[in-house]
């Protein structure tokens, strides 16, 4: 049996010391990456700043604690940060595609 309960488990972020549940990534999130990392090679330094971000507030604001974080939140964080949230998104959804239960 496919069992969707287990793909739906929310991943856990600590941020500034406030835990929060981020919903996995949507189809609709899974497809502007793919996009994203596609063209990315192709894309102005300001353009891929500007998608990231987008991407990265679109995962983070889809949380289960209804918090919401603006561009401002994500300028704050050291690249680190910012490069092991990114992860995060990609390795939840190349999961779902290698882990269909």
């Amino acid at each position: 049996m496919l069992d969707l309960d287990l793909l739906n488990k929310p991943i856990d972020i600590k941020i500034k010391g406030e835990q929060i549940k981020v919903n996995q990534p949507s189809f609709a999130l899974a497809k502007s990456v793919r996009a994203f990392e596609r063209n990315i090679n192709s894309m102005e330094e300001e353009e891929i700043y500007d998608e990231q971000s987008n991407i990265l507030l679109s995962f983070l604001n889809n949380n289960t604690d209804s918090k919401k974080f603006k561009k401002d939140d994500l300028e704050s964080l050291p690249f680190s940060a910012i490069k092991a949230i990114y992860k995060s998104l990609v390795d939840a959804i190349t999961g779902a595609d290698n882990n269909p239960n």
